[in-house]
């Protein structure tokens, strides 16, 4: 089924977060776009935006349910929201409804990793939803000359020199075996170089220099790539081994604790990439 026929004029659509947390907003398809992939909808009710509507830049799924109870959904990014209604751009592909579903799209970037100690978990997780807090109340603009760390604090300088340092490790397939500390948080002392070979919101799978086995917490940091300037600091659980041959190891992981800007700006680069290269190696996460 194309969106086309999915999203046509007078069909009711249910608009959930991707994640499917919080409640949905209910609207009907007014027709299409000014541009190819552009959906206006109408809010159902009228008063106004409902509580809970989705901001401009945000990744949802338009979910129509038939009467025998199946469901079909559509991913989009809403590129205006207002009193009426808003308007959006689909991916093109239309699926069967499973919550918290999330697309896995193959890439190769630097990462490095941290094992942590269970203390060190709470730890990090404390640092991550405080720094996501401190985010939501601030306005203050991402510094223009590095990647806006999505959690975890620090000037722009330190950020830069910490970027810098990862990426070097990363290339290198080293382990920061120094006394620098990180700007907050644990030391910066084991954090070693390893290759992302797939991502999505919920995970990804990496190429690591040792062994990691199921249940393994790291601290996990990476650039999102697409150009998005923002730099992910999240907590990584093992979750299978996936080869071995030696030399490098490949493990699958799952994310534990992420900050909600830096999922967001996961999924948008897996929405991206679906978008512009359909043939693209996509999956759904497991």
């Amino acid at each position: 089924m194309s969106d086309d026929h999915f999203l046509r004029p007078g069909a009711e659509v249910e608009i959930r977060r991707l994640d499917d947390s919080g409640a949905g907003q209910l609207a009907k398809v007014a027709g299409a776009g000014d541009q190819p992939g552009d959906f206006k909808l109408r809010w159902k009710e009228a008063g106004g935006i409902p509580a809970g509507a989705p901001k401009v830049g945000a990744l949802v799924r338009l979910i129509r349910r038939a009467p025998a109870g199946d469901a079909t959904a559509v991913r989009a990014l809403v590129e205006a929201v207002g009193p009426n209604g808003l308007i959006v751009h689909t991916s093109g592909t239309v699926t069967a409804y499973e919550k918290r579903g999330y697309d896995r799209v193959d890439v190769s970037f630097p990462m490095t990793y941290r094992k942590l100690t269970d203390a060190e978990v709470t730890e990090l997780r404390s640092e991550i939803v405080g720094a996501s807090a401190a985010a939501a109340l601030s306005a203050a603009p991402a510094s223009a000359t590095a990647p806006a760390l999505a959690s975890g604090a620090g000037t722009p300088a330190q950020q830069r020199i910490e970027r810098k340092l990862d990426l070097i490790l990363s290339h290198l397939g080293l382990s920061a075996e120094t006394s620098r500390t990180a700007t907050s948080g644990p030391t910066a002392i084991g954090r070693k170089g390893a290759t992302a070979l797939d991502l999505s919101g919920s995970g990804l799978r990496v190429r690591v220099s040792e062994p990691l086995s199921p249940g393994d917490q790291l601290e996990v940091r990476f650039d999102v790539p697409g150009g998005q300037g923002v730099r992910v600091r999240a907590l990584l659980e093992i979750v299978r081994q996936i080869a071995d041959n030696g030399r490098s190891h490949e493990v699958g992981g799952r994310f534990r604790t992420m900050s909600e800007s830096a999922r967001t700006a996961v999924v948008r680069y897996v929405f991206d990439a679906k978008r512009d290269n359909p043939a693209s190696s996509l999956r759904k996460a497991g």
